[in-house]
């Protein structure tokens, strides 16, 4: 259009040029024959015919005004576009300036007068049903022979589908980048460094992840190369032999190597690299993903089959988002569908073109009365991240899923968890059957534990009749054999009363629990240990005790265990026991504290075992079950108990308990 304009202008300024030459031709014998009107009238009309001509066919707008702003001259196109015709112009001025426009028309006429003006403008005008026109101008002066300014003409060209085309073309690149910050948006959520790189091996993008790596701006790496990037030289020519063998083979490569970026030292990556195929079907481009594996690859072994699956499901991506192990896809603000990986076409069971544009609600209806709906809606009326699991019925599986929110919409990562899902039930499974087996047991050996009972009373008795009666009477050996009965079932007694002790704790039911006064209850343990103190001259000593909420028999029980090991297990010097108890998240953390022999570490978790002894019968007496009636008792009430001990110097049982 700008063409046609200056081209239209400048065949005008030289028809009116020849015009004038004509003029002044014929102006010359008029001037020797002052009479001759007819002559010089008949030439000049016909110069003026041809002008006027000239002027109706031109299928731009051309408008002649005089020094005062007066139209001369409005022609056919002018009529068309401005909407008024000639009769009601000439001889007034120019119609379409906007009252609120004149004084600026004004001064711009008189700049094109003086020569200064006289440039093609860009101006909107009004036309005679009211609308307006966006237009371009082209001025020439008018001389008379004299080469005085006599008036101006003027061109003009309808720029209204000029100006539409450009509203187009930059609502055409807004969507355009409106998707790119969509995808940029959901790619930098992602720990993987997402890339592409162009034909010459230089980088064109890079997501928010690689440019930390980097500590670079997308402006300061957008056409480096990994070389000028800084990347070690053996691994810039390993890489741009793959390089070249995507672009030859069409064919996806992955790699591993050891790199180190600034913010960080060295790390295991892994990285595949996918062709990005042109409309022509040429490889036009580069896509790329690395991931940081080096937990992964310190521990392959125990990752094998992620490995694999990662595998298998890289093997599949093509681009961008194809280079994810995730299944993703992107929603705009409405719940439309504006991509859809690869990997989610797999575990959907639905394909990219059947879902872009679609609303996910009305294409998965299922899930709208699910944890989907609620979570994404609360990710994008809150602007949060959110994570869940949740299960698709349509489709019979479960899902992780992860979604980002965007200005833009919201950005949805997935994938399949059935399998972890089973492994998990059949691992409750298992444990649920495990804990019957043991309650099985528990309940044999209480039920053993006290049937036993009353056969050991009677061979305990009657072997101690037998050696009251016997003894002396029989010879030496017989003697000893007797006491080594008696003694033996003592100890077999012992040991069953103690069994059974642990096994009541272990099979008793959920017994309500009441407040129960820890210093009542250690009064009552220390009158049971009388004997024991007055015959060892233990010092026992305690803070105030806070009441807890347990069994009474219980706390008795925990009390007359610790407190007596101290009495049993103590040193040279008297006996000092000190028990005391504080408030520790949310429970009471009793200490027993002593001065006895102390334990060695490596036996610290080994006493809480069952018929766990760290002396033999003839050093300290006992069956090895008290610690582990204590470690019983505490887990039944969410609680723990373990031991604080330095060999000679003494030690502290703590347990907690609500």
């Amino acid at each position: 259009m700008e063409v046609n304009l200056q081209s239209e202008l400048e065949t005008l300024r030289n028809r009116v040029e020849e015009l004038e030459r004509e003029l002044a031709a014929k102006n010359e014998p008029v001037a020797k024959n002052i009479n001759g009107q007819n002559g010089w009238d008949s030439s000049e009309n016909a110069i003026q015919e041809q002008f006027q001509a000239l002027v109706e066919s031109s299928p731009l707008p051309i408008v002649v005004l005089t020094r005062n702003g007066e139209v001369t001259l409005w022609n056919p196109a002018a009529e068309r576009l401005f909407g008024w015709n000639a009769e009601e112009v000439l001889g007034g001025p120019l119609p379409f300036i906007p009252e609120e426009k004149r004084a600026e028309h004004r001064a711009m006429r008189e700049r094109d007068l003086s020569g200064e003006g006289l440039k093609d403008v860009e101006v909107r005008r009004v036309r005679k049903d009211g609308s307006y026109v966006d237009i371009r101008v082209s001025t020439a002066l008018l001389r008379d022979k004299n080469k005085t300014v006599t008036g101006i003409v003027s061109l003009y060209v309808d720029l209204t589908e000029q100006k539409k085309a450009a509203r187009e073309r930059e609502e055409a690149r807004n969507r355009i980048e409106q998707q790119w910050r969509l995808f940029d948006t959901a790619l930098s959520h992602t720990p993987d460094s997402i890339y592409i790189l162009d034909r010459q091996g230089q980088f064109v993008y890079a997501n928010k992840t690689l440019l930390q790596l980097w500590q670079k701006s997308l402006e300061e790496a957008r056409g480096k190369t990994l070389a000028e990037l800084g990347y070690p030289p053996e691994f810039v020519r390993k890489v741009l032999r793959q390089f070249r063998a995507v672009m030859k083979t069409r064919e996806p490569i992955r790699d591993e190597a050891s790199l180190s970026y600034p913010a960080q030292g060295p790390r295991q990556y892994e990285y595949i690299l996918v062709p990005i195929f042109g409309e022509s079907g040429e490889v036009e481009a580069i896509a790329g993903s690395t991931r940081d594996i080096t937990e992964r690859h310190e521990a392959r072994a125990a990752l094998e089959k992620v490995n694999r699956d990662l595998e298998a499901a890289r093997q599949q991506l093509i681009a961008i988002f194809e280079s994810m192990t995730d299944a993703f896809f992107a929603l705009d603000n409405d719940w439309r569908f504006t991509y859809v990986n690869r990997e989610a076409e797999t575990v959907l069971f639905r394909t990219r073109e059947e879902l872009l544009g679609k609303n996910v609600w009305e294409e998965f209806a299922p899930a709208v009365d699910s944890t989907f709906y609620s979570e994404y809606r609360r990710a994008k009326d809150q602007q949060v991240p959110v994570e869940f699991e949740e299960y698709y019925a349509p489709l019979k599986i479960w899902l992780e899923v992860r979604a980002y929110p965007s200005s833009e919409g919201l950005g949805v990562y997935f994938h399949d968890v059935t399998e972890r899902k089973a492994a998990q039930e059949a691992l409750r499974r298992q444990a649920e059957e495990l804990a019957r087996t043991n309650a099985d047991l528990e309940h044999f050996a209480y039920a053993a534990a006290h049937d036993l009972q009353e056969p050991l009373r009677m061979v305990s008795i009657f072997t101690q009749l037998l050696g009251r009666k016997y003894s002396g009477q029989l010879d030496e050996q017989a003697d000893a054999y007797i006491t080594h009965a008696v003694e033996g079932a003592k100890r077999m007694e012992m040991l069953v009363r103690d069994l059974l002790a642990y096994t009541r704790v272990a099979v008793a039911g959920e017994e309500a629990r009441a407040e129960v006064d820890a210093e009542k209850a250690l009064a009552k343990t220390l009158a049971s240990l009388a004997a024991a103190i007055s015959q060892s001259g233990a010092v026992i000593t305690h803070t105030s005790l806070p009441p807890v909420s347990m069994q009474e028999v219980h706390l008795q029980q925990l009390f007359q265990n610790l407190i007596g090991n101290a009495i049993k297990y103590r040193s040279k010097d008297t006996p000092r026991i000190h028990i005391s108890a504080a408030e520790h998240d949310g429970m009471w953390r009793f200490a027993v504290q002593d001065n006895g022999i102390g334990i060695e570490d490596q036996y610290k978790e080994q006493i809480f075992g069952l018929f766990k002894r760290l002396h033999s019968q003839h050093e300290y007496e006992g069956t090895g079950i008290g610690l582990a009636i204590c470690q019983k008792i505490v887990q039944r009430y969410n609680g723990r108990i373990w031991v604080e001990s330095k060999p000679g110097e003494g030690s502290t049982f703590f347990f907690t308990v609500p």
